[in-house]
């Protein structure tokens, strides 16, 4: 087990696999990293065990109880010192963050069970066009996805990212595409 747990999220990832997603952004000494879906913090607290204060994390949701039980869990893993939680709407992205982010690193929801497709597609759609008011022009994405066709059709309409690798998880029932976008 990597780190200790007071939540977990009903649609976290495991560690390994956060830690894949850090591996495939290319993450430099210096950067600011973004997960505006961090959930019970998974991502952010894998980058902090990995970089520690080398480099700028900030992890975000839209719901505050979420953020507070993330924040509590990188207290219990001695990690606070190395992100920045908020309460944060992808649809506002631009007003939560202050200047550009390098790498922007997430697990949106997947809305297998929960949301209508229109909804995520929706989603989808607004986490790319604010992603890119907020990302550095030669910055990196890296999102984990269940809706691959979806994810990979609001990228090519959109057109302000190029997707430069697809890679599928092996998550046991599930078989999400991580997305490298460029």
């Amino acid at each position: 087990k990597r780190f200790e747990m007071s939540y977990f999220h009903r649609a976290g990832i495991k560690p390994t696999v956060a830690n894949a997603l850090i591996r495939l952004a290319d993450i430099q000494e210096g950067e600011t990293v973004l997960d505006p879906f961090a959930g019970a913090g998974n991502i952010p607290m894998e980058a902090a065990a990995v970089y520690g204060n080398k480099i700028k994390i900030i992890g975000g949701d839209l719901y505050e109880e979420v953020v507070d039980r993330a924040q509590e869990n990188a207290r219990l893993n001695n990690l606070t010192p190395y992100i920045q939680f908020h309460q944060m709407n992808v649809f506002q992205l631009d007003q939560y963050v202050e200047g550009p982010v390098d790498k922007l690193i997430s697990n949106p929801p997947y809305g297998v069970k929960s949301a209508k497709q229109s909804n995520l597609r929706r989603l989808y759609r607004a986490f790319i066009l604010h992603a890119a008011k907020v990302i550095r022009m030669d910055g990196r994405m890296v999102i984990m996805v269940q809706r691959a066709d979806m994810m990979r059709q609001t990228v090519l309409r959109t057109k302000v990212f190029k997707i430069t690798e697809e890679r599928v998880v092996d998550g046991g029932s599930l078989y999400p595409i991580i997305f490298v976008l460029g």
